[in-house]
């Protein structure tokens, strides 16, 4: 994977305590990934650099997470390696960036002309 975000390390006691509010809650709630938001925020606090030179910012961390709660929920319950479900995250933000990117192209492009 060529990125300029990279996979930081497993945050081994961000994973119990949310195992153990996910099994306390009885089930696979999509909410618990943002107990406290202490996921996001310890991605953000690796990524926040990076992030802002690729024009994304928090929201489109969460919305990440969000988009993504199946597999952050099999992280959390060790049914997925933390390396694969970063890589998901990673490949998501890069997409929106990209997305972003062409958006800003379009409208940079734009002149009166074109509305005329």
């Amino acid at each position: 994977m060529n990125t300029i975000l990279k996979v930081p390390e497993e945050p081994i006691e961000i994973r119990v305590a949310l195992r153990a509010l996910l099994e306390a809650q009885g089930g696979r709630a999509k909410y618990v990934i943002f107990a406290g938001n202490r996921l996001a925020k310890y991605l953000w606090d690796h990524w926040k650099d990076d992030l802002h030179r690729m024009n994304l910012r928090w929201q489109n961390l969460l919305k990440s997470l969000s988009r993504h709660a199946g597999e952050a929920i099999e992280w959390i319950m060790g049914e997925r390696s933390w390396s694969d479900f970063i890589e998901v995250i990673i490949a998501d933000l890069e997409a929106q960036s990209t997305g972003r990117s062409i958006i800003r192209e379009r409208r940079k492009k734009k002149t009166l002309m074109d509305f005329l």
